[in-house]
């Protein structure tokens, strides 16, 4: 996504989580969100039989279904209520007696139809704010009627053979945490705490990153956190401090070189955050190219679920391969923020591949413009295209396992790969 010095802001909606691509009905899954595409928000039951439905936050709305098409929650049915077929008809719970009108299908367009009306399960008058109600309409495509069932975190990440490093030699390996030797004082050796905006404030983010220091920069015994805290007078624009590393190397894969570039990691959750692994130039003047690896928003319609790597600027071209969600949003039902995973990209010129553990998630056409770039791992908070934090995000902690890369010489072979060719630098 257009972000740091491009300044470039794009609305992004999350599409719907295709339950059974090219079915109509979907099999039955347990403790899920029904979240609504239009609104980002979770269909959550009413305090009573009598009420409808409504959207409300995400949080607790875990649903269950069954495969004679119920929608369940902590013991009641989804109802179309009095067994009503009509438009504006509310949908409620209630206790599960096997009606038609407590039957439903799960479609592949994300559209939630009843078994008994035909109609679609819809956010009353396409309403997104929190305790707008749900009734049956006419099924119009609407991102109203559109929803995405989402894991609670328990749900795996996808496996995969990921990216082939036959032939590559492991460049670096920042191993960071007190057991491999790292320290505050010795980030210094490979990274330096700004990158080529220094100090200046961009996106109107509310952080403002700090010299390498224990507090935004903490090591403990096998991981680096970098903390974003409020200690530079309080919740608002210029009051958080946080921290970031970039590289003091430039990487660029010319004369045959092939680089792989992975962050191991656990992004933070909470209003706000905005974790990032980039590539961007380390020397003015500024370029019109910037890789994201990976970076999460918590926006409306996106948090800690939806995978970005947006790639933009002058040189980007088609992509020749993808899974995801829409133009911007990977989203493959699981939480990011509930483990580790590695981010990856693959950088051989004129093409980028990016990788979430061992799946490919998008290759691009891509031709670098500008000066080399550095690796740059970074929590900011808020900015023009996100949400603003609040007190309950802090602290707010990225936790960074290692930061490794990988080249692949032309002079090397399957069986002795070299990393001779990476020029010095830095």
């Amino acid at each position: 996504m257009p972000r740091r010095l491009a300044g470039v802001i794009v609305a992004v909606l999350a599409g719907a989580l295709l339950v059974v691509p090219g079915g109509s009905a979907s099999a039955a899954v347990s403790d899920v969100l029904i979240r609504g595409v239009g609104s980002a928000r979770c269909l959550t039951p009413p305090a009573s039989s009598t009420t409808s439905a409504t959207i409300q936050n995400c949080a607790s709305q875990r649903w269950s279904t069954t495969d004679a098409g119920q929608i369940t929650i902590n013991g009641q049915c989804l109802d179309a209520k009095g067994e009503l077929t009509a438009n504006g008809t509310p949908v409620i719970t209630y206790a599960c007696h096997g009606g038609a009108n407590q039957r439903w299908t799960v479609n592949s367009d994300g559209t939630i139809r009843g078994a008994a009306s035909g109609r679609c399960v819809d956010v009353k008058g396409q309403g997104t704010a929190a305790g707008t109600v749900v009734q049956l309409y006419d099924c119009n495509g609407g991102s109203n009627q559109r929803w995405e069932l989402v894991g609670g975190g328990t749900t795996p990440p996808p496996t995969g053979s990921g990216p082939d490093l036959t032939g590559f030699g492991l460049l670096r390996d920042y191993r960071f945490g007190t057991g491999s030797g790292r320290n505050v004082s010795n980030l210094a050796t490979n990274f330096n705490p700004y990158g080529i905006a220094g100090t200046t404030v961009i996106n109107n983010e509310w952080q403002r990153y700090q010299p390498f220091n224990s507090t935004n920069h903490k090591i403990t015994s096998d991981r680096l956190e970098l903390t974003a805290v409020p200690n530079l007078g309080g919740v608002y624009n210029g009051g958080i401090s946080s921290g970031q590393i970039t590289t003091k190397e430039t990487f660029y894969p010319r004369d045959g070189r092939t680089y792989v570039f992975s962050v191991r990691a656990k992004i933070p959750r909470g209003s706000g955050a905005w974790p990032a692994f980039w590539l961007y130039a380390k020397q003015a003047p500024n370029t019109p190219s910037e890789i994201d690896v990976v970076e999460f928003f918590d926006t409306p319609t996106q948090n800690t679920f939806d995978w970005t790597g947006y790639d933009h600027g002058d040189g980007v071209g088609s992509n020749y391969h993808s899974i995801m969600t829409n133009q911007w949003v990977w989203h493959p039902g699981f939480d990011f923020a509930s483990d580790y995973h590695t981010y990856t990209l693959v950088w051989r010129n004129g093409q980028i591949e990016k990788w979430v553990d061992n799946t490919w998630v998008k290759g691009t056409n891509f031709t670098w413009q500008g000066s080399d770039p550095q690796l740059l791992v970074n929590l900011a908070t808020g900015g023009s295209n996100n949400n603003n934090p609040n007190a309950a995000t802090f602290p707010s902690v990225f936790s960074v396992d290692s930061v490794k890369v990988w080249v692949k010489c032309p002079n090397g072979t399957p069986t002795n790969p070299t990393t001779s060719c990476h020029p010095t630098n830095g």
